[in-house]
């Protein structure tokens, strides 16, 4: 369904947005853009991206 595709998670660092990311990182997604007002909770993010890959 999202083979080769590029996909935008709104409120990618909250819990929801997180459980979304988590699933959607070991797929076929060509890229995922992550979008959230939170400075601290993005490096958050960046890190437990760069531990799942």
């Amino acid at each position: 369904m999202f083979k080769n595709k590029t996909i935008l998670i709104t409120g990618g660092t909250g819990s929801f947005g997180n459980a979304v990311l988590g699933r959607f990182l070991n797929t076929d997604i060509a890229e995922i853009r992550i979008f959230s007002r939170d400075e601290k909770n993005k490096m958050i993010c960046v890190i437990y991206i760069k531990i799942k890959k």
